[in-house]
């Protein structure tokens, strides 16, 4: 034996600290990867009603609180209800900008819930009558808020305020649930208990002190096989890998990578584990297949263990017809024999490496597209693209903005019009019908949301039914467009545009789109790589590429700034100014109304900057859209941000209104005019 020198004895030392520290991390990550999947799931005597808890959505809805272990996590419109009443409920919890926390002290069935709806910038009751004080703003610190039954309804306290609302509070459970960003629950407390918390520390320390005993008693008996310290850190190093994954949550993960089966409590600890297996098996096939004197064997060896480690593949991407398995062995015998073709330099090598590789390729891919997780790619593909087959007109948004923003940018160089703009590009302009003409341009309340399937439904259409047989108005909006695409679309048709009066009612797109980077960087870098975009568009086709399509478009870093800026919206409106009032055609600019809190996205400034562009005397108006649609009202919004049909006609009618005011457009029919309500 060789002798013990000091400075070897300290090496030896410092790698069983080092496996110990290993052993440790594995052991802990899946102690935490328990309490993150326990996180995702339901608190002990509660149920969880809404979709699944992995939702195959756009990762990016999470929104990041913090990793802050012991609590629940509430995102994709989740509920948790108990079924029993009680008498009161308190909660501690933490939002991300724009989340809503719904706290129900009881859920009605022949009325609205009792209790409140909680976000970052705005409190309010639900299902009461008249209130006596108020509630503070929680912001995006953690924040303790209790509702508790009284005699003339319920008492809610939050940040030392008290709140009391009278309302008929039924005798039925709690609910507590979020919208589609998250909400953490830090702690859950009702008058019949509490549950115990998701991870308890101590169970996170009693695993890393099993896994650190576990890696060391491993890494002596390798040392007593004769390996030397540095292979057995190289064996045991994969672990650490589980750590990379350990910020990510395991739904998380799974929604990004649309696999279902990795949302799993074993998630951290089992990337690292599979690494270490996978490094054992190759090293072992390796070594084997070059020290045997039966080449054959040796083969039959690599295809076996190749089929067996498909197959394990095929289980995680849930595979669902024998032409999938079957399609994954054949990948896992191509590996194989490409493992033996370059361990043994057989004849033939290079010709044997490529069909493996052939087979390997088109084995994945055919596996692929018979799982879960290659039916969600493609899924998520269809969404956000025009798949083959489809007319031009066709287009479905997808829930990727990224896709989005890249599709918008095609349809934008392409200019084929669409028959219903819910994307993409707006209908094609129709030949002047009327003495006078108005074209009217926005986003998605002006044209496009999916809730509607006719123009007919939106503000323009209601305008010109208004303003009579001598006014014709066009419909120019385009669902999810912002001032950026108006000004591109408009460097194309202005020309033919044709309109004495044109009307932008803008703003949210502008303000609320997030990307990772703005929108005229991102168009700048599109136009300078579209041609590799359009090389590799038919690779779109193939399952494996819209898996890592998925995969970076959920690893996309997205910017807490807006898309198009206050003053890239100011550039891109003096941009169509200067392009219009040249043509005689008058502009009305309209601010954009949301409903709601001024966050995540603040539409103010931008009614700011269209406020000082408006100069009457040049042909620019400004209308402010605020008081009519003021969120007083009830009924003109179907979400924060599209109008309902009363909101549309209301808004139609206040337009036309300022436009006969102002003596912009007068009504060609008084009468229609009068009948519809008009001054």
């Amino acid at each position: 034996m060789p002798v013990e020198t000091p400075w070897r004895r300290c090496a030896l030392l410092g790698v069983f600290v080092l496996l110990a520290g290993m052993g440790a991390v594995g052991g802990g990550l899946v102690a935490w990867g328990e309490g993150l999947q326990r996180a995702s799931g339901v608190p002990e005597g509660w149920i969880r009603q809404g979709p699944p808890p992995v939702p195959l959505a756009d990762p990016r809805a999470y929104g990041d609180t913090g990793i802050g272990l012991p609590s629940w996590n509430l995102q994709n419109q989740a509920l948790l209800a108990q079924r029993d009443p009680v008498e009161w409920i308190r909660i501690r919890a933490r939002m991300v900008p724009g989340a809503r926390l719904t706290v129900q002290l009881a859920a009605q069935v022949d009325g609205p819930p009792v209790g409140l709806v909680v976000g970052p910038e705005d409190v309010h009751s639900l299902g009461t009558d008249a209130c006596d004080g108020s509630l503070p703003a929680p912001g995006l610190d953690p924040f303790d808020v209790e509702i508790r039954r009284t005699a003339q309804g319920i008492a809610a306290t939050l940040g030392g305020a008290v709140l009391t609302c009278r309302a008929r509070v039924p005798a039925r459970g709690p609910r507590v649930g979020s919208d589609v960003l998250r909400v953490r629950i830090l702690d859950l407390a009702t008058s019949e208990g509490s549950p115990r918390p998701p991870l308890p520390v101590r169970r996170l320390a009693a695993r890393a002190v099993i896994g650190a005993l576990l890696v060391l008693l491993a890494g002596r008996l390798e040392r007593r096989r004769g390996r030397t310290a540095g292979q057995v850190l190289a064996t045991w190093a994969p672990v650490l890998f589980g750590a990379v994954v350990l910020p990510f949550e395991p739904a998380l993960v799974a929604s990004v990578l649309r696999i279902p089966a990795l949302a799993t409590p074993w998630l951290a600890a089992g990337t690292g584990g599979a690494a270490v297996v996978g490094f054992w098996i190759a090293r072992a096939l390796w070594r084997s297949t070059q020290r045997t004197g039966h080449p054959r064997i040796a083969a039959l060896a690599n295809v076996g263990v190749g089929v067996l480690l498909a197959s394990g593949l095929a289980w995680v991407a849930t595979i669902r017809s024998g032409i999938g398995l079957a399609a994954f062995g054949a990948a896992g015998a191509a590996a194989g024999m490409l493992l033996w073709a370059n361990a043994l330099r057989v004849r033939g090598f290079n010709v044997v490496s490529l069909a493996a590789c052939a087979v390997l390729f088109a084995g994945l891919e055919v596996g692929a597209r018979h799982t879960d997780a290659g039916r969600g790619w493609r899924a998520a593909w269809q969404a956000g693209g025009r798949p083959a087959g489809l007319a031009p007109e066709v287009c479905r948004p997808s829930q990727d903005l990224f896709e989005n923003i890249q599709d918008s940018f095609v349809r934008l160089e392409e200019g084929v019009h669409t028959a219903y703009p819910t994307c993409g590009y707006p209908v094609a302009l129709p030949a002047r019908t009327a003495p006078f003409r108005i074209a009217c341009f926005g986003g998605s309340s002006t044209a496009g949301y999916w809730r509607f399937d006719t123009l007919d439904r939106f503000y323009p259409a209601r305008l010109e039914a208004l303003l009579g047989t001598g006014v014709q108005v066009v419909n120019q909006g385009v669902g999810g467009w912002t001032t950026f695409h108006i000004r591109h679309y408009l460097e194309r048709i202005a020309e033919r545009l044709d309109a004495d009066v044109a009307t932008f009612y803008v703003g949210s797109n502008d303000a609320c789109q997030r990307g990772s980077a703005p929108l005229e960087a991102l168009w700048t870098r599109w136009q300078r790589h579209r041609r590799v975009l359009q090389v590799a568009g038919p690779l779109r086709r193939l399952a494996l590429y819209q898996g890592l399509a998925a995969v970076l478009s959920g690893s996309r870093v997205v910017s807490p700034a807006s898309m198009v800026t206050v003053a890239q919206a100011r550039a891109n409106l003096e941009d169509i100014l200067g392009r219009l009032q040249p043509l005689g055609t008058r502009v009305v600019l309209i601010g954009e109304v949301r409903r709601g809190p001024p966050m995540p996205c603040d539409v103010r400034p931008y009614h700011g900057m269209m406020r000082e562009l408006a100069d009457p005397g040049a042909g620019v108006y400004w209308f402010d859209a605020k008081p009519v649609l003021a969120e007083e009202i009830p009924g003109l919004f179907e979400d924060e941000g599209h109008l309902s049909q009363a909101g549309h006609d209301r808004l139609a009618h206040a337009l036309a209104g300022f436009l006969r005011d102002t003596g912009i457009a007068f009504p060609a029919n008084d009468s229609a005019w009068t009948e519809a309500g008009g001054r």
